[in-house]
């Protein structure tokens, strides 16, 4: 009888345990879960920083595009004009010459008038003036478009209209 009462008590003493583990884990869970819930709130507002960081980095990079288009306009006017008095200065010199000697050879004139063409493609393009010539001078050489394209890594259309205006 006595080994019965042993085991009764035995038993009691774990399932005392087993309730004191149980309410051990309960409190661990519950703390852990205020650990989540404050983990997430300061990721949540972490995320809200980065977002108004990210709004701010869009709003001056946007302010800088529009300074930086309001400069290139700029550079391009500049170019055009500067373009536009060479043009009229080559014209002028081409013309002067022609009065000057009127009787020059016919070759001459060709390449002339050919100068004349390869600046007014220049003023009409807005490639860099050494990929035009670098165009014309593959063409001359006997390159067909999609070669050059290749070359120059331009789209086929683009060296297509280039050299369709060079023949203008």
């Amino acid at each position: 009888m006595m080994s019965s009462y042993i085991l009764f008590i035995t038993g009691i003493g774990i399932v005392v345990m087993a309730l004191a583990l149980i309410k051990k884990d309960v409190y661990n869970n519950s703390n852990s879960s205020k650990v989540f819930e404050q983990k997430e709130d300061e990721l949540l507002k972490n995320i809200e920083i980065a977002d108004d960081i990210i709004k701010e980095l869009n709003d001056i990079s946007d302010s800088i595009i529009q300074k930086l288009d309001g400069k290139i306009s700029e550079i391009n006017d500049l170019l055009k004009k500067a373009e536009e008095k060479t043009v009229s200065y080559e014209k002028e010199k081409i013309i002067n010459t022609e009065i000057q000697n009127p009787e020059e050879q016919t070759a001459e004139k060709y390449i002339k008038e050919d100068n004349i063409k390869k600046i007014e493609l220049k003023k009409n393009s807005r490639l860099p003036y050494k990929e035009l010539e670098k165009i014309i001078e593959l063409q001359d050489k006997g390159y067909n478009s999609s070669q050059i394209a290749k070359f120059l890594n331009k789209g086929i259309g683009e060296i297509n209209l280039i050299m369709n205006l060079k023949k203008r």
